[in-house]
């Protein structure tokens, strides 16, 4: 519980690091694991961006009503996974990667930009469960890597 609440309190998975750490030592997670993958976690590992920008996108969609094709949908898929590899471990690093979403879509810079100034006016309030949502899967991916190669101190 601790991590998550330091994620949703800094919005921050790179801030949040020191916490995971004592969380993967009271469960006796070996050092070699959890200072390997709780790093590499926050940084690639953003599972909260892969929900938030989707949303987001298909809220664009269909404020300006425009239908995606089968073809728009596998391009929104293979971008929203390149940015949340791409999104930063900082609070609000992902909002920003709205633009590449959009574009990619077809939306033209007067309709992203709006989409992306909606965004930002609530993503302080999203950022906090992105966050956590992100460190939740550090944690819970480190401790079924240590679980199952036996990787316990104790």
């Amino acid at each position: 519980k601790e991590a998550i609440f330091t994620a949703f309190l800094t919005r921050s998975s790179a801030a949040t690091l020191p916490c995971s750490f004592r969380v993967m030592d009271s469960l006796n997670i070996r050092r070699e694991l959890s200072s390997f993958s709780l790093p590499l976690g926050a940084t690639i590992n953003m599972d909260g961006v892969c929900v938030h920008l989707p949303v987001f996108a298909i809220l664009a969609v269909n404020i300006f009503g425009i239908d995606l094709s089968m073809g728009q949908l596998a391009i929104l898929v293979l971008s929203v996974v390149l940015a949340s590899v791409g999104a930063g471990g900082i609070p609000g690093g992902s909002v920003f990667l709205l633009f590449m979403v959009l574009s990619n879509l077809g939306l033209d810079e007067a309709q992203t930009a709006t989409v992306v100034a909606l965004a930002i006016g609530i993503n302080p309030l999203l950022d906090m469960f992105e966050t956590a949502c992100n460190v939740t899967g550090d944690n819970v991916c480190t401790y079924i890597i240590g679980k199952k190669n036996g990787m316990l101190t104790k």
